[in-house]
């Protein structure tokens, strides 16, 4: 396996008297599909809230190419390349496919782009667009994203992600209410995004986890239960008890 890109240590978020993440460790290698599973309230979501910037640790730390980014905003978090997709799909309805794209296009420049000429004046920012885009899958970049299929909106907020030129993916849930066909064009998707990229995957669908992931950390009650390549997790009694359910179901 490749040395980890990044590393997370004792990572911890508390609410009051909660331990919504607590002393988690985790790191993601380039080429890597990392999977969190675990039970609602596990601390997955929050966990990549932690590690995109959307909310600070209480205490623990993030290493990111050997730097420490440990309590950057999310803003500064996405220019350090690290995106994500959310579970409710996080797209502007109204715009196009492109427009949407070019938006994170804009977003990651270190120039600023004034508003006396329109985003159209400059035609980098749409070759950036259309090449995320096809990287995801999507044809017809002018469609409407209001119009699209849910599992194009998914795809459509993988190509944004994708748009930010990132080194790292968090993609909380992106199969959830999907039928068969769309979730097997997503899973497709991802597999071929972990050549260049370290992903980190939340997911319930556990046949789609166990399909594509090289490594899994199950959560149980905001701590790591278990880590390790998918045979391990799938015979670990501990997991099958808290999560996965009798042996024989997990197989």
């Amino acid at each position: 396996m490749a040395e980890p890109l990044l590393v997370a240590t004792s990572l911890s978020r508390f609410f009051g008297g909660l331990a919504a993440v607590n002393r988690v460790d985790i790191a993601l290698a380039p080429g890597e599909v990392h999977a969190v599973i675990g039970p609602n309230g596990a601390g997955k979501t929050t966990l990549v809230n932690l590690l995109s910037g959307e909310i600070t640790p209480t205490f623990g730390s993030i290493i990111l190419a050997g730097e420490d980014v440990t309590g950057l905003p999310a803003h500064r978090m996405a220019h350090q390349g690290i995106a994500r997709s959310f579970q409710r799909t996080n797209i502007y309805g109204d715009f196009s496919a492109l427009e949407n794209c070019r938006l994170a296009v804009q977003a990651r420049q270190k120039r600023g782009f004034r508003l006396v000429k329109p985003a159209t004046s400059y035609p980098e920012l749409a070759e950036e667009a259309r090449r995320a885009l096809a990287l995801a899958g999507l044809e017809n970049p002018e469609r409407i994203a209001g119009t699209l299929s849910h599992g194009e909106r998914r795809q459509l907020e993988i190509a944004v992600a994708l748009a930010m030129a990132p080194r790292i993916l968090l993609l909380d849930e992106p199969l959830a209410g999907m039928g068969a066909e769309e979730g097997a064009r997503i899973i497709a998707l991802i597999s071929r995004l972990a050549a260049s990229h370290a992903i980190l995957l939340v997911e319930h669908d556990m046949d789609a986890v166990f399909s594509i992931a090289h490594r899994l950390t199950v959560m149980v009650d905001g701590k790591v239960l278990a880590t390790g390549a998918p045979r391990a997790i799938r015979e670990d009694r501990a997991v099958q008890e808290a999560y996965l359910g009798k042996p024989e179901a997990a197989l």
